[in-house]
């Protein structure tokens, strides 16, 4: 597991999966999340909420009214999730999981399916929804 100018190698990213922070510093080096956000609705940098997992932006803004006798501050709250528009949006699984099922794909031969979720400590029910989604999505892997 390398690109261009990267010397991770699938143990260290494995042991990487076990610091969230760590975690997301590479995925965001990795293009794979995003470190900024634009507010939708003043167009300025939202701050990152990393006990919520969001982009948030709560900024007032003075407007002179009435030829600037009268100051009107209008607030507004805007707020996107960390990985709204990802491959781990809308996912049940966490993002160090999902990191974890993607590098054991990559290092263990079929079938491998029972042996990440026995691995990973997952569910019956969860195991076989992620032989169907891993069998579609990542089988140009193989």
């Amino acid at each position: 597991m390398s690109c261009r100018g990267c010397v991770w190698t699938m143990t260290d990213f494995a042991v990487m999966t076990a610091n969230e922070d760590k975690l997301r510093h590479f995925l965001v080096a990795h293009h794979v999340l995003a470190d900024v956000y634009y507010c939708d609705q003043c167009h300025m940098e939202c701050r990152i909420d990393k006990n919520r997992k969001l982009f948030r932006c709560d900024r007032r803004e003075t407007v002179k009214v009435h030829g600037g006798r009268t100051k009107v501050t209008k607030r507004h709250s805007f707020s996107k999730s960390l990985v709204a528009g990802t491959w781990f949006d809308k996912q049940k699984f966490s993002q160090t999981t999902i990191c974890r099922i993607c590098s054991l794909w990559l290092i263990l031969p079929h079938p491998r399916t029972v042996l990440i979720c026995r691995e990973l400590s997952i569910g019956k029910k969860k195991c076989d929804r992620l032989e169907f989604i891993l069998s579609g999505s990542l089988s140009i892997l193989d």
